[in-house]
């Protein structure tokens, strides 16, 4: 899961510690926590690389600083979990990665089934 942003206001900018991931032209994409914010590169003020996790796909995105003008435009905010399943690497046991998805739900013929077992049986649920 990506890490949650540290923001500061310092004058007139803030920063902002993110994900920064490829967007269009002009556009400064970040995924901070479960929101991903496209801002217009017009207010980017500065941009310094961080360590990154662990886990982070590098061809996929960099842990960022970004020092932005306060008034900064905010082009899209949106949900950045389908992202993060790109950008980060999981860990998953063999045996559950290659097992196809599976229902574990009741179907409606099971309950159909159950029902008319326990009518025949007189059992009230």
């Amino acid at each position: 899961m990506p890490p949650t942003a540290t923001t500061s206001k310092t004058g007139n900018t803030f920063t902002v510690e993110a994900i920064l991931v490829a967007g269009p032209r002009g556009v400064i994409r970040l995924v901070i926590g479960d929101i991903s914010a496209d801002l217009d590169a017009a207010g980017l003020v500065d941009i310094e690389e961080l360590d990154a996790p662990q886990t982070l796909r590098l061809n996929r995105g960099r842990a960022v600083r970004v020092v932005l003008e306060a008034g900064t435009r905010i082009l899209r905010l949106g949900d950045s979990r389908s992202l993060a399943a790109e950008l980060f690497e999981t860990r998953e046991p063999f045996a559950y990665a290659s097992r196809p998805e599976r229902d574990f739900t009741n179907g409606t013929s099971f309950l159909d089934r159950q029902a008319a077992f326990l009518a025949e049986r007189g059992i009230e649920v």
